[in-house]
Protein backbone atom coordinates (compact mmCIF):
# COMPACT_ATOMS: atom_id res chain seq x y z
CA UNK A 1 0.00 0.00 0.00
CA UNK A 2 2.82 2.46 0.18
CA UNK A 3 3.84 1.89 -2.93
CA UNK A 4 0.56 3.37 -4.37
CA UNK A 5 0.65 6.41 -2.39
CA UNK A 6 3.87 7.47 -3.36
CA UNK A 7 3.06 6.87 -6.29
CA UNK A 8 -0.25 9.58 -6.22
CA UNK A 9 2.67 11.26 -4.60
CA UNK A 10 4.98 11.71 -6.99
CA UNK A 11 2.13 12.24 -9.55
CA UNK A 12 0.38 15.16 -7.78
CA UNK A 13 4.61 16.68 -7.70
CA UNK A 14 5.14 16.40 -11.29
CA UNK A 15 1.43 17.65 -11.95
CA UNK A 16 2.35 21.03 -9.84
CA UNK A 17 5.72 21.19 -11.54
CA UNK A 18 4.00 21.19 -14.70
CA UNK A 19 1.23 23.42 -13.54
CA UNK A 20 4.42 26.03 -12.23
CA UNK A 21 6.35 25.57 -15.27
CA UNK A 22 3.34 26.62 -17.56
CA UNK A 23 2.77 29.71 -15.58
CA UNK A 24 6.20 31.04 -16.20
CA UNK A 25 6.41 30.39 -19.31
CA UNK A 26 3.26 32.30 -20.40
CA UNK A 27 5.09 35.07 -18.29
CA UNK A 28 8.00 34.61 -20.18
CA UNK A 29 5.41 35.03 -23.34
CA UNK A 30 4.14 37.47 -22.42
CA UNK A 31 7.47 39.12 -21.63
CA UNK A 32 8.69 38.60 -24.87
CA UNK A 33 5.67 39.56 -26.87
CA UNK A 34 6.00 42.89 -25.00
CA UNK A 35 9.68 43.37 -25.34
CA UNK A 36 9.08 42.65 -29.32
CA UNK A 37 6.60 44.94 -29.99
CA UNK A 38 7.86 47.77 -27.60
CA UNK A 39 11.17 47.11 -29.71
CA UNK A 40 8.85 47.64 -32.95
CA UNK A 41 7.32 50.84 -32.11
CA UNK A 42 11.01 52.09 -31.52
CA UNK A 43 12.39 50.94 -33.95
CA UNK A 44 9.19 52.66 -36.33
CA UNK A 45 9.74 55.42 -34.91
CA UNK A 46 13.48 55.88 -35.16
CA UNK A 47 13.28 55.36 -39.06
CA UNK A 48 10.20 57.79 -39.07
CA UNK A 49 12.69 60.77 -37.41
CA UNK A 50 15.12 59.47 -39.90
CA UNK A 51 12.44 60.04 -42.70
CA UNK A 52 11.98 63.23 -41.54
CA UNK A 53 15.46 65.10 -40.67
CA UNK A 54 16.56 63.56 -44.23
CA UNK A 55 13.86 65.24 -46.15
CA UNK A 56 14.58 68.46 -44.39
CA UNK A 57 18.54 68.19 -45.29
CA UNK A 58 17.63 66.69 -48.78
CA UNK A 59 14.97 69.85 -49.14
CA UNK A 60 17.99 72.41 -48.17
CA UNK A 61 21.33 70.72 -49.71
CA UNK A 62 18.89 70.52 -53.38
CA UNK A 63 18.49 74.49 -53.13
CA UNK A 64 21.69 75.25 -51.42
CA UNK A 65 24.07 73.31 -54.14
CA UNK A 66 22.20 73.81 -57.62
CA UNK A 67 19.50 76.72 -57.10
CA UNK A 68 20.53 79.85 -59.66
CA UNK A 69 17.31 82.05 -58.43
CA UNK A 70 15.31 82.78 -55.09
CA UNK A 71 12.66 80.49 -54.65
CA UNK A 72 9.06 81.29 -55.00
CA UNK A 73 6.10 79.58 -52.99
CA UNK A 74 2.78 79.27 -54.40
CA UNK A 75 -0.54 81.44 -52.60
CA UNK A 76 -1.91 78.53 -51.10
CA UNK A 77 1.57 77.32 -50.00
CA UNK A 78 1.19 73.94 -51.57
CA UNK A 79 4.15 74.77 -53.69
CA UNK A 80 7.76 76.21 -54.02
CA UNK A 81 9.84 76.59 -57.09
CA UNK A 82 13.46 77.38 -58.33
CA UNK A 83 15.70 77.14 -61.17
CA UNK A 84 18.52 74.99 -60.83
CA UNK A 85 21.77 74.29 -62.73
CA UNK A 86 22.85 70.46 -62.49
CA UNK A 87 25.94 69.93 -63.34
CA UNK A 88 26.47 68.66 -66.92
CA UNK A 89 23.79 71.59 -68.23
CA UNK A 90 23.98 74.67 -69.27
CA UNK A 91 20.07 75.54 -69.31
CA UNK A 92 18.23 76.26 -66.24
CA UNK A 93 15.59 73.89 -64.92
CA UNK A 94 12.61 74.47 -63.09
CA UNK A 95 12.48 72.63 -59.88
CA UNK A 96 9.08 72.55 -58.27
CA UNK A 97 8.17 70.86 -54.61
CA UNK A 98 4.44 70.22 -54.46
CA UNK A 99 2.45 69.35 -51.30
CA UNK A 100 -0.38 66.59 -52.15
CA UNK A 101 -2.96 65.71 -49.84
CA UNK A 102 -3.79 61.97 -50.33
CA UNK A 103 -6.83 60.73 -47.99
CA UNK A 104 -5.00 61.26 -44.42
CA UNK A 105 -1.82 61.81 -45.97
CA UNK A 106 0.39 64.71 -46.92
CA UNK A 107 2.99 63.93 -49.44
CA UNK A 108 6.26 66.37 -50.21
CA UNK A 109 6.76 65.45 -53.64
CA UNK A 110 9.88 66.79 -56.43
CA UNK A 111 8.89 67.05 -59.67
CA UNK A 112 11.34 68.27 -62.33
CA UNK A 113 12.29 67.41 -66.06
CA UNK A 114 13.96 64.00 -64.95
CA UNK A 115 11.05 63.13 -62.94
CA UNK A 116 8.83 62.79 -59.84
CA UNK A 117 10.06 61.43 -56.37
CA UNK A 118 8.32 61.25 -53.06
CA UNK A 119 10.11 63.14 -50.80
CA UNK A 120 8.10 62.88 -47.55
CA UNK A 121 4.64 61.54 -46.54
CA UNK A 122 3.33 63.00 -43.27
CA UNK A 123 -0.21 62.33 -41.65
CA UNK A 124 0.01 66.07 -40.05
CA UNK A 125 0.02 68.96 -42.88
CA UNK A 126 3.14 70.05 -44.79
CA UNK A 127 3.38 73.22 -46.36
CA UNK A 128 5.50 76.45 -47.38
CA UNK A 129 5.45 80.07 -45.90
CA UNK A 130 7.28 83.11 -46.40
CA UNK A 131 7.26 85.16 -43.19
CA UNK A 132 9.29 87.71 -45.19
CA UNK A 133 10.56 88.26 -48.53
CA UNK A 134 14.11 87.12 -48.06
CA UNK A 135 12.94 84.03 -46.13
CA UNK A 136 10.85 81.00 -46.91
CA UNK A 137 10.31 77.84 -44.69
CA UNK A 138 8.44 75.06 -44.26
CA UNK A 139 5.85 73.36 -42.18
CA UNK A 140 6.82 69.38 -41.33
CA UNK A 141 5.63 67.60 -38.81
CA UNK A 142 4.40 70.51 -36.85
CA UNK A 143 8.30 72.25 -36.81
CA UNK A 144 8.99 75.42 -38.72
CA UNK A 145 12.02 75.31 -40.86
CA UNK A 146 13.45 78.49 -42.54
CA UNK A 147 15.98 79.76 -45.27
CA UNK A 148 17.71 82.60 -46.38
CA UNK A 149 15.44 83.46 -49.82
CA UNK A 150 18.29 84.81 -51.89
CA UNK A 151 20.50 83.35 -55.02
CA UNK A 152 22.59 80.69 -53.12
CA UNK A 153 25.81 81.92 -54.71
CA UNK A 154 25.71 85.40 -53.61
CA UNK A 155 24.86 84.38 -50.18
CA UNK A 156 27.62 82.65 -50.46
CA UNK A 157 30.02 85.37 -50.92
CA UNK A 158 28.58 87.40 -48.80
CA UNK A 159 28.51 84.99 -45.94
CA UNK A 160 32.11 84.10 -46.63
CA UNK A 161 31.59 80.45 -47.44
CA UNK A 162 33.62 77.87 -48.72
CA UNK A 163 33.03 75.73 -51.68
CA UNK A 164 30.34 72.68 -50.27
CA UNK A 165 29.91 75.27 -46.93
CA UNK A 166 25.77 75.31 -46.62
CA UNK A 167 24.10 78.22 -44.28
CA UNK A 168 21.77 75.77 -41.89
CA UNK A 169 18.14 76.03 -41.29
CA UNK A 170 17.48 78.58 -38.67
CA UNK A 171 16.44 77.37 -35.30
CA UNK A 172 13.07 74.88 -35.84
CA UNK A 173 10.48 76.21 -34.11
CA UNK A 174 7.63 74.32 -32.75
Amino acid sequence: MKKESRGGVILIETLFYLLISIIFASMLYELLQFVLLSSKRTIDRVNKEIDFFMAVDYLRMDFWWHAVSPATISPDGMRLSFFEIVQGQKEPKKVTYIVERDKDQYKLKRTSSEGVNVVYTSSKPIYFYSPHEKIWGINIEGYYFEMLNEEPEKVRKELKLGIGELPYFLLPNR
